[in-house]
């Protein structure tokens, strides 16, 4: 699990790829491309959870997606 400041992704991500699957099927009600590439540029190509650093970039990632038109409450 990721963690950082009382938000958990709650599902446990391996590599950028599970990572930006997870948050774009759980928050968005819409993910086209240029929101992928918006994405993709907050999260390093060799991005691995244990890495230093990685949980400000997952809290940046999660405020950027939290800002945009896609989201939806559900």
């Amino acid at each position: 699990k990721i963690e950082r400041k009382g938000f958990t992704l709650g599902v446990k991500v391996r590599n950028r790829t599970e990572l930006l699957n997870e948050l774009s099927e759980q928050l968005l009600s819409i993910c086209d491309e240029s929101m992928m590439l918006r994405m993709e540029a907050l999260i390093p190509y060799d991005f691995s959870p244990e890495k230093e650093g990685n949980d400000e970039r997952v809290s940046r990632l999660v405020t950027e997606v939290l800002k945009s038109p896609e989201f939806q409450i559900i």
